[in-house]
């Protein structure tokens, strides 16, 4: 091998280290940069981070679902999407749907949903009976789009869980706009809600029935 050829192996051997060190980011400086009060730091944080492959990485990405920021945690959602092995999506449904935060949880329902997960609806029963009324909102219509008529069960069974009326009457309407039929029973049952919201949906539903039935609930 001449001299010209030494270098070009070199050359390329130190390209190749460079790669190597790019792809594998020091611990400590992720962290740290996850620890920043400013938010370009942890945005440099999940793109190096999506690089990294690893249930270690895919923790902390989750960890970043629930951050201050909404770019920040988009970022992250995105960068959990590549990730579709079975290991990573266990991560994502034991930590992502216990995280303190509510945004995370949102966000990793929907992510275990895009990837229709085996126990998808346990995940979604959770979601929908979650302390968060906006987590229960949004569930109602993951569970929609996820399981269409086969969630009707889940879907009216939420009617019942907590008192704010709005995730309640999304529920209510998400069954009728499956099934008519149920939906209108099931919206005569709760004319009185104690939730305006309820008895909002309810009266929109019954009033929606053809002849002297519609006009009589209305």
């Amino acid at each position: 091998m001449n001299r010209r050829n030494v270098a070009q192996f070199c050359l390329a051997l130190l390209c190749l280290a460079g790669l190597c060190l790019a792809a594998a980011p020091d611990p400590r400086d992720v962290l740290r940069l996850l620890e920043s009060r400013d938010a370009r730091d942890r945005l440099r944080a999940v793109k190096l981070l999506k690089e990294v492959k690893g249930t270690g990485a895919t923790a902390r990405l989750v960890q970043v679902l629930g951050d201050e920021d909404a770019e920040v945690r988009s970022r992250a959602e995105s960068a959990l999407k590549l990730r579709g092995g079975p290991d990573d999506l266990a991560m994502i449904a034991s930590r992502g749907m216990k995280h303190p935060r509510p945004a995370a949880r949102r966000a990793a329902l929907r992510l275990l949903a895009a990837r229709r997960v085996p126990d998808l609806l346990r995940h979604l029963e959770a979601a929908l009976a979650d302390r968060d009324p906006v987590t229960r909102e949004a569930a109602v219509g993951i569970t929609v789009n996820a399981l269409a008529s086969r969630g009707l069960p889940t879907l009216a069974a939420a009617l019942t869980r907590g008192r704010e009326g709005r995730p309640r009457a999304t529920a209510l309407l998400a069954v009728a706009g499956l099934d008519g039929e149920r939906g209108a029973e099931i919206a005569r049952k709760v004319l009185c809600d104690r939730a305006l919201e309820v008895r909002v949906a309810a009266t929109e539903i019954l009033a929606g029935i053809p002849g002297e039935r519609g006009l009589a609930a209305a």
